[in-house]
């Protein structure tokens, strides 16, 4: 994070997080945010954080929330706004350019974000991999920026629940997420919906769609290798976002020792701080060093089955016209040697 970021973000919380003089000299707002910062990005304990800073425990304790709160009320709606459908459009057109997939406006995906056992939470938290965690299912552009999050769900969730309960699968069930109209691929293909992007663990819908299942023996036609490898390259977004938050952010290395409170904020405040280094700092990254990115350590499991894998037959019809697309008006010189070295 660069002087100026710092400095952007310590003007718009000040006003709320600034305390006042009574008896004992404050501990000064740009202290307060630098230390918080601090415990996100090494991912130190809260102890020797305040050692570091030679505050006592239950003061740092207290000011790492605080400025988390800060930071999601004061950021939220710059840095996630409610897209509006010129939004949807110009995610769209960058995928294209970037990706090779067209009419796509997000890649999601969803990670449990792992905890020490909250206190009398039962099994509430219990995931498939036998640790404590709450859900972050998330969207993104093609930027690496997230531009829809839900928080919270309990890890123990499966099948079609965590998917289901989002906030985001009821704006796409009510039809209140501004979504454009269906339109016509380029090159004089054929008009498709908008959809998102997703690995096999989500459903196939309308506006979502997966991978082609693999056979029993593993075989798949070539026309949906090609797709699949499309689809794959497109979606590596989202992991590459998770990625990069990972890096930037080390308290994601290991379980947060927080209240449930807490780490819901780190994970908020953290989205924040990720979309606005993106949007402020303007980092060039490549394909090479996003791949690259050191996530060996990295404690966001991917969750697993959050969709039904029954479709209907009409989503089922809209997939084979994106494959068919792809092996005809909108194939790129690449794609079969890819596909076919791959396993998609």
């Amino acid at each position: 994070m660069t002087k100026n970021t710092f400095d952007y973000i310590l003007q718009r919380i000040e006003p709320t997080i600034a305390k006042i003089h009574w008896s004992r000299e404050p501990i000064p707002s740009a202290t307060r945010l630098a230390l918080t910062l601090r415990y996100l990005a090494t991912g130190d304990s809260i102890t020797s954080i305040a050692y570091s800073y030679r505050i006592g425990k239950a003061t740092a304790s207290k000011i790492i929330p605080e400025i988390l709160k800060a930071i999601w009320n004061n950021f939220q709606m710059e840095v996630l706004p409610v897209p509006t459908e010129e939004t949807w459009l110009s995610i769209a057109s960058d995928y294209w350019i970037r990706w090779n997939f067209p009419n796509c406006i997000g890649a999601i995906d969803g990670k449990h974000v792992v905890l020490q056992a909250p206190p009398n939470s039962g099994s509430q938290y219990y995931n498939y991999k036998g640790q404590h965690s709450i859900i972050l299912l998330a969207v993104c552009d093609a930027q690496y920026r997230f531009t829809m999050v839900d928080i919270g769900a309990f890890g123990r969730q499966s099948d079609g629940g965590v998917f289901k309960n989002s906030t985001f699968a009821q704006h796409i069930h009510q039809g209140s997420l501004n979504i454009p109209l269906p339109n016509a691929l380029p090159n004089d293909g054929p008009c498709l919906p908008y959809v998102f992007i997703a690995d096999e663990a989500f459903q196939l819908t309308e506006h979502m769609m997966r991978p082609y299942p693999r056979h029993r023996n593993g075989v798949l036609s070539i026309d949906k290798r090609v797709f699949n490898y499309r689809l794959s390259r497109a979606r590596r977004v989202i992991e590459n976002s998770f990625g990069i938050l990972t890096a930037k952010w080390r308290i994601y290395r290991k379980p947060l020792n927080t209240s449930m409170t807490t780490a819901i904020a780190i994970v908020q405040g953290t989205i924040c701080l990720h979309n606005l280094i993106i949007m402020n700092e303007k980092i060039p990254r490549t394909n090479a060093n996003l791949n690259n990115e050191d996530t060996d350590n990295m404690l966001l499991h991917s969750v697993t089955n959050v969709g039904s894998n029954t479709y209907s037959r009409n989503s089922g019809g809209l997939r084979d016209s994106f494959k068919d697309y792809f092996v005809g008006k909108g194939s790129v010189p690449w794609q079969l040697e890819k596909a076919m070295n791959c396993s998609y």
